[in-house]
């Protein structure tokens, strides 16, 4: 046998496997397009995700200064109920002592009219005439 021969007969037996090997090479460049198309998908996403991630990251910084600021404020109206119920109470006795005072001005003025009825009563039967500095007041 003849080396060309040889060869001929050896490139006849491998033509499946070359033909074979070329279609999986086409199927992995056709493979490594995709994942390139894949890298840079990813890529931009990554980007987009960094993007996201600052916003976040300044979004939970005011976030945050809007829990400080919200327990600051939770705490002063805690304040001012205890200071309310404490000026509530104080109003309350206040308005208890105003309603006596009212109660005790209602006698008083009663008994300032039955006094008057009895004093002009007694300068009538003594035909007394009072100065008019003297005179009592009409309480109305």
């Amino acid at each position: 046998m003849k080396p060309n021969d040889f060869k001929k007969l050896l490139d006849e037996a491998l033509k499946p496997i070359v033909i074979t090997q070329k279609e999986h090479t086409n199927t992995l460049s056709g493979h490594t397009k995709t994942l390139n198309g894949h890298s840079r998908t990813l890529a931009s996403v990554t980007k987009t995700l960094d993007s996201h991630s600052k916003t976040l990251v300044s979004v939970t910084k005011t976030l945050d200064s809007h829990t400080r600021e919200l327990r600051s404020l939770s705490e002063k109206a805690k304040t001012q109920a205890e200071t309310l119920s404490a000026l509530k109470t104080s109003v309350l006795n206040i308005e208890t002592t105003n309603n006596v005072y009212g109660d005790m001005y209602k006698i008083n003025n009663d008994n300032a009219k039955k006094l008057e009825k009895r004093v002009i009563t007694l300068e009538d039967n003594a035909d007394i005439e009072p100065p008019p500095e003297q005179i009592l007041l009409k309480v109305q």
